[in-house]
C-alpha cells in the first residue's frame, strides 16, 4: 500500500535555509521590529567582566548566551536563525560588535561588546 507522500518528498523544516530577509519579514509578520528587539535585549542581555588568556575585558556578554536569550524569548525557533537575527541586531542596529571589532555574532564564547553610541540613543 502507498503513503500519501509516496512520491513525492516532503519538506524537511530543518534544512530549509534562513536568510535574513525571511527573519525580518517572519518579525514584521508578528508586527515586531529590529529596534524592539534590540532594545529589548539590551534589557536582557546582561554584561560582565570576563577574563580571556590573562586579558581583561569589560562589560561584555557571549555570543553563545546571546544566541540562546534569542530563542528563549521566542523571537526565533531555532539557534541558526538566532544567529542571524543577531547579526541583524549588530550590523543594522549597531547594537553591538564584538571585542576586536572584526567578527560577526557566532553561537560560541566569543565576547561582544554594546557600542556606546546606541546606548546612548536609548537612554536619551
Amino acid at each position: 500500500s502507498s503513503t500519501p507522500h509516496e512520491g513525492r518528498r516532503r519538506p524537511s523544516w530543518n534544512k530549509l535555509p534562513s536568510t535574513r530577509r525571511t527573519i525580518v519579514q517572519d518579525l514584521q509578520d508578528h508586527d515586531v521590529g529590529l529596534e524592539d528587539i534590540a532594545k529589548l535585549f539590551e534589557k536582557g542581555m546582561k554584561v560582565q567582566d570576563r577574563v580571556y588568556r590573562m586579558k581583561h575585558y569589560k562589560s561584555v556578554f557571549v555570543g553563545r548566551d546571546a544566541v540562546t536569550w534569542l530563542v528563549r524569548k521566542g523571537f526565533v525557533k531555532h539557534r541558526r536563525d538566532a544567529v542571524l537575527l543577531g547579526r541583524l541586531l549588530g550590523e543594522e542596529c549597531q547594537l553591538f560588535e564584538h571585542v576586536s571589532g572584526d567578527v560577526e555574532l557566532c553561537d560560541d564564547k566569543f565576547f561582544y561588546r554594546y557600542v556606546r553610541r546606541h546606548v546612548e540613543s536609548i537612554l536619551r
